[in-house]
């Protein structure tokens, strides 16, 4: 990933084209009704695909993947429709996130599959809560992270079930 400042930003253009893509005016405040509004509309709006992706690695060579800049993850969303994996979609959430004025960072860990550091995530900090917005599995509302939890989600494309003690689980099938 390209190195970024915590302090990074969408400029006011593209944030406003963004907004409007996703149908949301600025979202009421900071607090978890905003975290909400903003996350169920990247889950409805922006989809989890490997679409750019793929056709760079078909390309050959060394390529520079894409979506390695919030922005130009969301110029491609915007033009072509086209989303990302993991890592660059967790990236423009984060950046989003920031903007309007979330107290978010990225994470980063595995999904129990591989034992290595393979999936990138956000978290959002309100009132001393932690809640996980995950660009890849859209589960339309935020995860709260705290000791005791185990949520699942079913619809007819897919369920999600995550269960956070100390470590936060995640198991998406399709």
């Amino acid at each position: 990933m390209a190195n970024l400042s915590t302090e990074e930003v969408l400029q006011p253009g593209l944030h406003s084209r963004v907004m409007a893509a996703l149908g949301l005016q600025e979202p009421a405040g900071k607090g978890l009704p905003g975290l909400t509004a903003v996350y169920a509309a990247w889950c409805r709006n922006v989809p989890f695909d490997n679409v750019r992706k793929m056709n760079v690695l078909g390309e050959g060579g060394t390529p520079s993947l894409p979506g390695r800049t919030a922005e130009e993850f969301f110029e491609n969303w915007l033009a072509h429709g086209t989303g990302a994996t993991c890592w660059p979609a967790s990236n423009a959430l984060y950046v989003l996130l920031r903007t309007l004025g979330f107290d978010a960072r990225r994470v980063a860990g595995n999904m129990r599959d591989l034992g290595k550091t393979t999936h990138a995530s956000v978290i959002v900090s309100i009132d001393g809560a932690e809640w996980l917005v995950d660009a890849s599995l859209q589960t339309l509302q935020p995860i709260p992270l705290r000791r005791e939890l185990y949520a699942s989600s079913r619809s007819e494309e897919h369920t999600s079930e995550l269960q956070s003690h100390l470590n936060l689980v995640c198991r998406l099938l399709l």
